[in-house]
């Protein structure tokens, strides 16, 4: 009897493991009919996700492997932002993926590997959602449910649809509660436990550090829970497994000490890169849907949610089904440990999703219970949006029980199930999830190495997050180094500091560009740019400054600057160049704010935008209507009929300014609206300085801008 035991359950192991593969191949073959369809076209001819974000994705796919073989330490790289380079520790850099898809980045191209890793990724969170449920509900077609329900949520599919590859690694957080339960059940001891989550750990580390961190949150979160509604034998095994967790998490800090040296030794940002409360859950969108899915792609529910959409990743979307599913089954197991946990930990983790303040329609509320996490290290830098994916892992579970409670009958169940998949069918237009890869030719058939030398620092246009650039160093396996780049962050502070970096982000006029181009070329070892065909028309009128003839190769345009005609630039520091920016546009902004005035202009329809629009500043300086320009002007009324000029600027090329202006202004503020203080306290580097006037002081301080005398900008285009 005893063998045959052991064969039926050799036999129904055997069973499992089939059904798994088959499972995981199901949900690759649905990833394919979903999004997957342009692949017959050629697995280069298109990005997944329509954001430039995808764009450094692949570039580190191309990175890690490219710093491996070449012996360059893959942390710290030289390739972007050149010549100092830039610390890729905090940046979604995803390593492991890049070293186990090196087979086929290597073979069919950076491009390609990344189209299939984003197909992979909803069937493999799905599989791993898939196994949970099967441990929990014992029933393959409500698991295989349940996985479809995490796997190609509306967290994956908003995701998918934009190109953040990082959070589409999301597989790990499903497997994680499956081994807490097997440990909880006894099926595995302590240490294979803390391996196994410590291996699991390790793997979201590498794949994306904001997701790991979450994770271990929301699984502290999710243990809360259980222990507060647990009787008091379950209580005691779930306080046994806190010490094997924590030397889990003592082996990830271990085995990734490298990792986490470059994290806080050299790559802790001052500040936090995305607002958490721009990137939180419109309550709304808990129950419209996005054009990501099917039932949200028509033009009365676009209207709707076209009012959080701006706000990013709206990926709450709980759809009609979930929601009646999820009561329901509060409803029939309220009065059981698991019924009562996932209801609370669902309605928990959407009300942190929400986010720092209420968001409702577009319109922001006061403050909600993430707020004060915003007061904490590294949690300040969490974004609510993202902690969605582990309401929908619940809700997966939910579904899966649900669906395999015997006292349901057939047909509702079936009823229950078609809903669900139909109110979460993805957008049906392929279109939708792609786009065209237009990399010009100069750069996918190695024609750059007739022209460029390598690792030459080039600067290409467009340029950093408004391009391509990052894909098309990629696709040239990183041959030559930018002065430039995108990681997802802000530019380095070191390229912020010179203002023809702000101009080649938002094309912006500036004043004296000219001189501010060779500068920084002479400063940054530059000798050629690169301009597409697409940007050439934007670009041309500064490329002509430039004292040298152009060859066009492939799609783009090729300047080469000879050596002597930056000779005399080379000396130049940022904050020399900084400083004669901010003078011009300061000195620019108060003359044209006394001529306004004198002009007889309403003082409380003062901005950057009014004084342009009546040709007081020159065209091209301001693209949007708010009193602070995303370029750093600010002009606004102030108390007592005053008005107020402002810049963004550094201190240290601020204080001419100040010190030439400080007479005529009735007050200061730097940073604003701090009152300005010698020295000012604070981050120092690009802050607002204002300077209120009196229409008297105002007078004045534009007529020593006169006789100063202002430098011109350079002409719109």
């Amino acid at each position: 009897m005893a063998r045959l035991a052991q064969e039926y359950r050799a036999q129904e192991h055997r069973a499992i493991g089939l059904c798994g593969l088959l499972s995981l191949a199901g949900y690759f073959a649905l990833a394919i009919l979903f999004f997957g369809r342009p692949l017959f076209e050629g697995l280069s001819s298109f990005v997944l996700g329509k954001s430039t974000d995808a764009g450094t994705y692949i570039w580190s796919l191309v990175w890690w492997p490219h710093a491996v073989a070449t012996g360059i330490n893959p942390f710290i790289t030289k390739a972007i932002w050149a010549p100092l380079g830039v610390n890729l520790s905090w940046a979604p850099a995803i390593p492991l993926a890049s070293f186990v898809a090196y087979p086929l980045t290597n073979s069919l191209g950076p491009v390609a590997s990344y189209n299939l890793l984003v197909l992979l990724c909803p069937a493999l969170a799905a599989w791993s959602a898939f196994l949970l449920c099967r441990y929990i509900s014992d029933r393959y077609w409500p698991s295989f449910l349940g996985g479809y329900v995490f796997g190609f949520s509306p967290y994956v599919l908003h995701h998918i649809a934009i190109g953040h590859l990082p959070l589409l690694f999301v597989f790990p957080i499903p497997l994680a509660v499956y081994v807490v339960l097997l440990r909880l059940d006894d099926h595995i001891r302590d240490m294979s436990f803390s391996v196994l989550l410590a291996a699991i750990f390790i793997t979201q580390f590498l794949l994306f550090i904001e997701t790991f961190a979450t994770l271990v949150v929301f699984g502290a979160i999710g243990i809360l829970v259980f222990y507060a509604f647990a009787e008091h034998e379950l209580r005691e095994r779930i306080a046994r497994m806190i010490k094997p967790i924590a030397m889990s998490l003592v082996f990830v800090v271990v085995l990734l000490a490298p990792y986490f040296y470059y994290i806080f030794a050299s790559g802790f940002p001052n500040e936090r890169v995305n607002s958490p409360t721009a990137f939180s859950i419109d309550v709304l969108n808990f129950f419209i849907p996005t054009p990501d899915l099917l039932v949200g792609a028509n033009h009365l529910l676009i209207k709707v949610s076209d009012t959080f959409a701006k706000s990013s990743e709206p990926t709450g979307y709980l759809c009609l089904p979930l929601l009646v599913g999820l009561i329901w089954f509060g409803y029939r197991r309220w009065g059981d440990l698991i019924g009562k946990a996932l209801v609370v930990f669902v309605s928990v983790t959407c009300v942190l999703s929400i986010g720092p303040r209420l968001h409702f329609a577009g319109h922001v509320g006061p403050g909600m219970l993430w707020k004060l996490a915003t007061h904490l290290p590294l949690l300040n830098s969490a974004l609510p949006s993202r902690f969605m994916i582990y309401a929908f892992l619940a809700l997966a579970v939910v579904v899966s029980l649900l669906m395999s409670a015997r006292d349901m009958s057939a047909p509702r169940k079936y009823a229950a199930a078609a809903l669900i998949v139909l109110f979460l069918l993805p957008n049906p237009l392929s279109e939708y999830w792609r786009a065209i890869n237009t990399s010009p030719e100069f750069f996918t058939t190695e024609l750059f190495k007739q022209y460029l030398a390598r690792d030459e620092t080039v600067v290409v246009l467009p340029y950093g997050m408004t391009g391509n650039s990052m894909l098309w160093q990629a696709e040239s396996d990183i041959y030559y180094r930018m002065a430039g780049g995108y990681t997802m962050a802000v530019p380095p502070d070191a390229f912020l500091a010179w203002p023809i970096t702000n101009y080649f982000l938002h094309r912006d006029a500036i004043p004296d560009a000219e001189d501010q181009l060779k500068a920084f070329l002479a400063t940054h070892d530059v000798r050629t740019v690169l301009v597409t065909d697409e940007a050439w028309s934007l670009w041309k009128p500064l490329m002509s400054t430039l004292a040298t003839s152009f060859q066009h190769a492939g799609g783009v345009y090729i300047y080469r600057v000879p050596a002597e005609e930056l000779a005399r630039y080379r000396t130049l520091t940022a904050i020399e160049m900084e400083t004669r920016f901010d003078t011009a546009r300061f000195d620019a902004l108060l003359i044209a704010a006394q001529q306004y005035v004198a002009n007889r202009g309403e003082v409380s329809k003062l901005t950057p935008f009014e004084l342009q629009s009546r040709r007081l500043l020159p065209s091209g300086w301001v693209s949007d209507r708010d009193i602070r320009t995303r370029n750093g002007l600010y002009v606004a009324p102030a108390a007592n009929d005053e008005m107020a000029v402002g810049i963004t600027g550094s201190y240290e090329a601020l204080k001419p300014t100040i010190k030439r202006y400080c007479g005529f202004a009735r007050e200061i503020y730097f940073p604003y609206p701090r009152k300005l203080s010698e020295p000012p306290r604070g981050n120092t580097f690009m802050r607002l300085l204002v300077m209120d006037f009196s229409r008297d002081g105002l007078a004045k301080a534009a007529q020593a801008a006169k006789q100063a005398g202002a430098i011109s900008p350079v002409p719109a285009k």
